[in-house]
Parts: structure tokens; C-alpha cells; sequence
């Protein structure tokens, strides 16, 4: 979800979830947990990535890259909690926490954070903490 959403700078959960192949109701979930965790914030009905939500992704390329690992993709993604559960208008309306970016800086700001820089193979080439 966050490199699509990177990718297309900001996207409506209807085509998040359409990119992704994942159900709408999955998406929706999903963001709602990355709002109120800061990595994502929400702008009526558009997503786009916070700084930690760009920092998260990257770190997390590294990271399989540095372990010769494949990231995953929309055919990876499969189970029973893929359903697509009914979902009432009332439900789908409801507006979703909003984070300001300075709310994400500040919680930023209180973490400790490392850094990995790695070549365009993925291998390690410098740390920073």
C-alpha cells in the first residue's frame, strides 16, 4: 500500500484499492491505522505518505534488498482475511482521524532513529544513527 501510494504521490482508497488488488474494506482498515499511527495522512479523500510513512517504506526496501529478498507484490497477498466484508453507507462515510504533519514531526522528533544506505544491489554501504 505505501509504495503504491508513494508512487502516485496521493490515491482515494477506491483505486488503493484497485492497484493493490486488495479489498476495499482491507484498505480502508488499513489506513485508518496508519493515520492515527502517522505514517500516512489524509487530506478529504485523498492519502498520501508522511515523512515517517517515507522513511518506513524506505528502510523497509533496504531492509529486504540487504537480505536478498524480493518485495512483495499484489499476487503475494493471499487468506481468509482478504474477504471483502459488507459494509453499511453509514460505515463507509465516516470521516477518519486527521494527523497534521507537525503532530507526525513531533512524535518523529521523540524516536530514536537508524539509518542503513545501501547501492542500487541493496547491499549495505553505510550506517547512520
Amino acid at each position: 500500500m505505501f509504495d503504491a501510494i508513494s508512487t502516485m504521490t496521493q490515491l482515494r482508497l477506491e483505486d488503493l484499492s484497485t492497484l493493490t488488488k486488495l479489498p476495499y474494506r482491507r484498505i480502508k482498515d488499513q489506513m485508518v491505522s496508519d493515520v492515527r499511527s502517522g505514517m500516512v495522512m489524509q487530506s478529504g479523500d485523498l492519502y498520501s505518505l508522511t515523512s515517517g510513512g517515507m522513511d518506513l517504506l524506505s528502510r523497509f526496501k533496504v531492509y529486504k534488498r540487504a537480505h536478498g529478498q524480493p518485495l512483495p507484490t499484489a499476487d503475494d497477498i493471499h487468506g481468509d482475511d482478504d474477504r471483502d466484508d459488507a459494509e453499511t453507507d453509514d460505515q463507509a462515510s465516516q470521516p477518519l482521524p486527521q494527523t497534521t504533519e507537525a503532530q507526525v514531526q513531533s512524535d518523529l522528533d521523540d524516536t530514536p532513529t537508524s539509518y542503513a544506505i545501501a547501492d542500487h544491489d541493496g547491499r549495505i554501504t553505510d550506517r547512520m544513527t
